[in-house]
């Protein structure tokens, strides 16, 4: 578990996370790795019009 996979799809690839496996079946998720997670972006002002 923990594993990327690529599927192929008409507008390109798509990578899925494997979060379960239970006997046949397999849940996949396809959110961003960073969905949920706070982000910090640190900028440098240049220039204020």
């Amino acid at each position: 578990m923990g594993n990327i996979i690529t599927f192929s799809q008409p507008g390109g690839e798509l990578p899925g996370m494997i979060k379960e496996v239970n006997g046949n079946s397999v849940t996949i998720d396809f959110n961003h790795p960073l969905a949920g997670q706070a982000v910090t972006f640190v900028i440098d002002l240049v220039e204020i019009l």
